[in-house]
């Protein structure tokens, strides 16, 4: 079970990652950063896979929203885009859809 919830991790990982590093990509069109960010685009999939097999299917893709939340943050931090009141709220949404549905499931 361990391996699904580290896989279902690296899926919305890979996924904001990959959404950063195209901004990035998109700002230098640097050809590296789109190869890295074609990489982590593809074990996204494969790792959601793997979260499939053990965990609840309303879990995986509610959770994709976690995603969206790591892109804001790492956006912040790599890209130096501002977090206003708007993306705070939309977090504490977000993080309590996820928290509800997760809880709600057991």
């Amino acid at each position: 079970m361990f391996i699904n919830w580290l896989a279902l991790f690296l899926s919305y990982m890979t996924t904001a990652i990959g959404q950063v590093i195209y901004k990035l990509f998109n700002k230098t069109k640097n050809n590296f950063h789109l190869i890295l960010s074609i990489i982590s685009f593809g074990i996204a999939p494969f790792s959601s896979y793997i979260a499939l097999k053990k965990l609840d299917l309303n879990l995986v893709y509610i959770g994709a929203a976690i995603s969206q939340v790591l892109v804001l943050f790492l956006s912040g931090k790599i890209l130096k885009e501002k977090i206003n009141l708007d993306h705070i709220i939309s977090i504490i949404l977000i993080l309590f859809g996820f928290l509800f549905i997760s809880v709600g499931k057991k």
